[in-house]
């Protein structure tokens, strides 16, 4: 993560080829009434404020094609802290339409349930909350990683296969005191190849 700086810089995960599809998710202090710029070829998926909180949490997606070696987001003015992380994903095709995103101040961080339009999805879960708190993702997923930027904001993310079309039900996670938190969750359906979506090692912000 990073702490009072105009932008945030992240490596592209290791093994990313063409037609990975990448996932990127930040947790942005916004005290400062900060705003994250989005990067030319990604899709802003969701940008929602913490409820009661000076966070905002943003999801991006991308279609890796002749990617860099890392990519810099800009903050539009100098900003407490900001955490990020990127994954990639192979063998998916185009994120699934259908993504949400929540808020609330609790103790139980809850993604949506999704209605997936195909079979053998990964669902990836994102989760924006405040740094210095305890987050045990929810049991049925895998961890991705974890990172944390300067004093307060941290980001979390997680993934699971699922092999039925239509609703996965919510996922809940939980933070260690009550707080303003935000989940964002998102399909990546399986690609026309037939292989099973793969995560490569993600890269957190430093």
């Amino acid at each position: 993560g990073v702490a009072t700086a105009s932008s945030i810089n992240i490596t592209k995960p290791t093994g990313t080829v063409d037609n990975d599809v990448l996932v990127a998710i930040f947790s942005l202090n916004i005290a400062t009434s900060a705003t994250l710029a989005t990067l030319s070829g990604w899709t802003l998926v969701t940008a929602l404020s913490a409820s009661g909180n000076i966070l905002r949490g943003y999801f991006y997606t991308k279609v890796a094609s002749s990617e860099p070696a890392s990519w810099t987001w800009t903050i539009n003015t100098a900003v407490a802290d900001c955490a990020g992380i990127i994954m990639s994903f192979s063998g998916g095709a185009a994120s699934d339409s259908n993504s949400l995103a929540a808020t609330d101040v609790t103790t139980s961080p809850t993604a949506a349930t999704l209605t997936t339009n195909s079979t053998n999805n990964i669902i990836v879960a994102g989760w924006n909350f405040g740094n210095g708190l305890t987050f045990t993702k929810p049991a049925s997923m895998t961890a991705i990683g974890t990172t944390t930027g300067g004093t307060t904001m941290a980001v979390d993310a997680s993934y699971e296969s699922v092999a039925a079309q239509g609703a996965t039900g919510i996922r809940t996670a939980t933070i260690s005191i009550s707080g303003g938190w935000v989940s964002h969750m998102l399909a990546i359906p399986e690609g026309g190849g037939g292989g099973a979506v793969v995560v490569r090692p993600e890269q957190l912000s430093v």
